[in-house]
């Protein structure tokens, strides 16, 4: 991302919440912005926080790289120096020119973005309202995500959550269905493909297998992973989201924090998937309930099951966290995997 101003730190941080690596060309003269509106301030000061993520300025990129990429990094290396480092497989900037570098960035990456330079700086040909809401920081950082995943598909978050269940299914920690998320098998290779890059299934399955794996589904299986499909974000394209679909609704019916049964690393990236992926129901969850019970929460009153829960919840050890209160012995529910216990 060149730049670190309002514009490039909005695209940084949309980015980084949706699982990419983030590193900021700072400008030779960059603009003034007002402390608290972009990572900026990590040019002088060593590093900045924004909407609680750290950017912190780095001499060298090639060190950063060694050292894990950890945190969105700053660097006033030259756009042509840093270009052959990184080998950055997105480039996103304003005035992204041969003018711009002494050597051309365009070719160094598979996919370039160019800002038009009045959005790259927040100015704005009209002033008035409406159009400021247009060229808004936020509202440029949206548009750049929804350019990278209309090649990409699905984001990097996305991508862990799929393969996350993949590999909990194949060590047994998931039912069968799992294994292939319902798919058959022209599907599942696809997604494979597009999600596992470089990656071959272990085994090459009959059809009937991958007709089994579907048959052990759970009867509300379909139905949850068409309300997460029905609420995808707007430029998530229909077949990735399915496939995603499938994996959350998949590890939704495991026995284990749902976090955990997607491979991911707590429940803040769960948010963040559910933010990124589905905005308009994570919206709806307006009491911060865990994502699995207000999943099934919502499929219920879609369903006219209201209170309808999730699987396996008795045993968990965080059951009144979830609840409130440990459930009484002999309390009526209705419980997702076959009705009222």
């Amino acid at each position: 991302m060149c730049g670190t101003d309002a514009v490039a730190s909005a695209v940084a941080l949309r980015l980084v919440e949706a699982g990419y690596t983030v590193l900021l060309a700072a400008d030779a003269a960059p603009a003034v912005v007002p402390c608290g509106e972009s990572f900026a301030a990590a040019m002088k000061d060593g590093e900045a926080s924004l909407d609680g993520v750290r950017c912190r300025r780095v001499a060298d990129a090639a060190e950063w790289l060694r050292d894990g990429a950890h945190d969105i990094a700053c660097c006033a290396q030259p756009l042509h120096v840093l270009l052959p480092i990184l080998e950055p497989d997105v480039l996103v900037g304003a005035r992204l020119s041969a003018a711009a570098a002494p050597v051309d960035p365009r070719g160094r990456a598979p996919l370039m973005i160019e800002l038009e330079p009045a959005a790259a700086t927040g100015a704005d040909a009209d002033p008035d309202e409406e159009n400021a809401a247009i060229a808004s920081p936020a509202r440029i950082a949206a548009g750049v995500l929804q350019t990278i995943l209309r090649r990409d598909g699905l984001p990097p978050l996305a991508r862990a959550a799929v393969a996350g269940v993949l590999r909990n299914a194949l060590s047994g920690e998931l039912n069968l269905y799992a294994a292939t998320l319902g798919f058959d098998r022209h599907e599942f290779r696809a997604l494979v493909a597009a999600c596992l890059a470089g990656v071959e299934p272990e085994h090459e399955w009959e059809a009937t297998a991958y007709a089994l794996c579907a048959s052990q589904a759970p009867a509300l299986f379909a139905p949850l992973t068409e309300l997460l499909l029905a609420q995808r974000a707007p430029g998530l394209a229909e077949r990735p989201a399915r496939w995603l679909a499938h994996a959350l609704a998949a590890a939704g019916f495991g026995s284990r924090h749902l976090w955990q049964d997607l491979g991911l690393s707590g429940r803040a990236e769960v948010s963040r998937l559910m933010r990124l992926c589905f905005p308009a129901l994570a919206k709806q969850n307006t009491a911060d309930l865990k994502w699995k019970r207000f999943l099934f929460l919502a499929l219920g009153e879609q369903l006219g099951r209201p209170g309808l829960t999730p699987p396996h919840c008795d045993g968990c050890d965080g059951y009144a966290a979830c609840f409130g209160t440990a459930r009484p012995a002999g309390t009526a529910r209705d419980d997702a995997q076959g009705g009222a216990a």
